[in-house]
């Protein structure tokens, strides 16, 4: 009987919390609308970001370029608010193929 009872109690407790979750929202994000575009201009390393979603994304950067690496090291990982843009320049005397660089990206700040 006691058996009985524990697992009515457990089946209630588990429902009545299934109903106070909050709903998910109806609206689908992806990360694939963010846009990440490094350019070489003259001696400058340019890499912009384009957030387009109402989420803040985390960018984190890599190079396989040693000096390259380290100057990007230092902003990075990034937090770009939601519907922003960024800008970032380094100075660089080697030629985009000479700069790997690899992005990743996850929505949400760094909260």
């Amino acid at each position: 009987m006691n058996t009985m009872k524990f697992q009515l109690t457990l089946i209630i407790t588990f429902l009545f919390s299934l109903t106070s979750c909050n709903p998910l929202p109806k609206k689908m994000l992806s990360q694939s609308g963010q846009k990440i575009e490094y350019e070489v201009y003259n001696d400058s390393l340019r890499i912009q970001y384009t957030n387009p979603i109402n989420c803040p994304i985390r960018i984190s950067a890599k190079s396989s370029n040693k000096v390259i690496q380290e100057k990007i090291a230092k902003n990075f990982p990034l937090t770009i608010d939601s519907k922003q843009d960024t800008v970032l320049t380094y100075w660089t005397d080697k030629s985009k193929d000479e700069i790997s660089l690899k992005f990743s990206g996850m929505m949400g700040g760094s909260k």
